[in-house]
């Protein structure tokens, strides 16, 4: 059974279950949460599946070699023309980059604070801040979140909500996910519209 048929089934059971898809497409992962492995941790706001500790380590040291220049410069020109073309509104430009650090990868998830973080032991960790779709009762919500700043900064808040760059982003994707709600919802509207929020 392919992994959607998978996950078709499971959702049409109303069984809850977990699924890690990578940008390649190479190694799809999905289990019902009540049959996540050992090597698999995960806390989406303290629904977990291991025992929640405070871990204290030594100050975090981070050594990062960015990708090269040329090759980002030509991915970024390409990625310029396919959005002058019209072939999408937008896109995420990633790149494959090093970063060596005093940590391990289990250390790293268990220090980390966010809403959600997810744990493939000897593999990757995952954090996030955005709450992408809830479904209260008969509601489906999504809370897109463009546009980071240090929060220590200054003025943070004034200054994020003014930049004309965040505010066409936050726009286009506000835009983008209210057309694919409305693909499968009915009374779409936007009830909040750019706010801050300290995560």
């Amino acid at each position: 059974m392919s992994i959607r048929a998978q996950l078709n089934l499971w959702g049409s059971k109303k069984e809850p279950f977990v699924f890690l898809i990578d940008f390649e497409n190479k190694k799809p992962l999905a289990w019902r949460v009540a049959d996540c492995p050992e090597d698999f941790r995960y806390d989406f706001q303290g629904l977990s599946n291991f025992p929640l500790t405070t871990a204290h380590y030594p100050p975090l040291k981070i050594e990062i070699t960015p990708p090269n220049f040329k090759d980002y410069q030509a991915k970024f020109k390409e990625t310029l023309s396919v959005l002058n073309r019209g072939d999408s509104f937008l896109m995420n430009l990633t790149t494959k980059g090093q970063i060596k650090t005093n940590r391990n990868l289990q250390q790293l998830f268990h220090e980390a604070q966010s809403k959600y973080k997810f744990m493939l032991a000897n593999e990757f960790v995952c954090f996030s801040p955005e709450t992408f779709i809830q479904i209260r009762g008969q509601q489906i919500h999504t809370f897109p979140m463009k546009g980071t700043i240090d929060a220590g900064l200054l003025h943070a808040e004034s200054i994020l909500l003014k930049d004309p760059k965040e505010k066409a982003e936050h726009a286009t994707i506000v835009d983008l996910l209210r057309n694919d709600m409305s693909q499968v919802a009915k009374n779409v509207s936007v009830r909040h519209y750019r706010f801050y929020d300290e995560v």
